[in-house]
């Protein structure tokens, strides 16, 4: 492997980070074909690994895997937009319940740190760093639910929302916006109620939501009016 894979175990791995990574950045839109032996000829690898990498990507509903040696970056619809975050709803939700009162102050001095430092990566627009600290902070703050399959189901969610944060941002709010209700949550989990936190995280994903769907619409009218 380059030596930019030597931090990944196995080729499977390197090759699923740099694909996942490329298409939560945009950089491989929905609809984007990706053929295993021009993969595999990138990588400098055998298709064996692509192939195995790709599968990966399928289970986390990222791509959709094709016939002919080949795979589509998955697109999904104002439906199945709507539906996905429904889901995060309740379960974002519920693991935030299950966690109330758990978080360490030792924890909570962490997240704020994490909070801090997505606030200043935001601001200096390095995006795409200050979206993976984002998911680690909502790991950060889900972990004390202590439910392993809880935490699965929570990490394909993410993996399908998180690649629309980017076409969200310009419309979200501010990077001090956007910090504070993580801190307001992060506070909730220590000094409120768990209906309180709950409320809190759901609210956080509807202006998420409503973010998402602005932006979509004002890209459809954007390519409407260059027809």
């Amino acid at each position: 492997m380059a030596k930019s894979a030597m931090r990944y175990s196995t080729a499977v791995e390197y090759i699923s980070a740099e694909l996942r990574q490329e298409i939560l950045r945009g950089q491989l839109p929905p609809g984007e074909r990706l053929i295993l032996d021009v993969l595999a000829e990138r990588f400098r690898t055998s298709p064996i690994p692509v192939r195995e990498a790709l599968r990966v990507l399928e289970a986390e509903g990222l791509i959709v895997m094709q016939a002919h040696r080949s795979a589509l970056v998955a697109e999904i619809s104002e439906v199945e937009l709507e539906d996905l975050y429904r889901v995060r709803m309740l379960i974002d939700v519920e693991a935030v319940r299950w966690s109330h009162g758990k978080v360490t102050e030792e924890n909570a001095k962490t997240i704020r740190a994490m909070i801090d430092r997505m606030e200043v990566l935001l601001s200096s627009h390095r995006d795409f760093a200050a979206f993976n600290l984002h998911r680690d902070i909502h790991f950060r703050i889900y972990q004390p639910c202590e439910s392993p399959f809880l935490m699965g189901i929570l990490q394909r969610l993410h993996a399908q929302s998180e690649r629309f944060r980017d076409l969200a941002k310009p419309v979200r709010g501010s990077p001090k916006e956007v910090s504070n209700e993580h801190r307001k949550l992060l506070t909730a989990m220590r000094t409120g109620t768990a209906q309180e936190a709950g409320n809190l995280m759901k609210e956080h994903l509807q202006r998420t939501l409503d973010s998402i769907k602005a932006a979509r619409s004002q890209t459809r009218v954007r390519n409407s009016r260059s027809a």
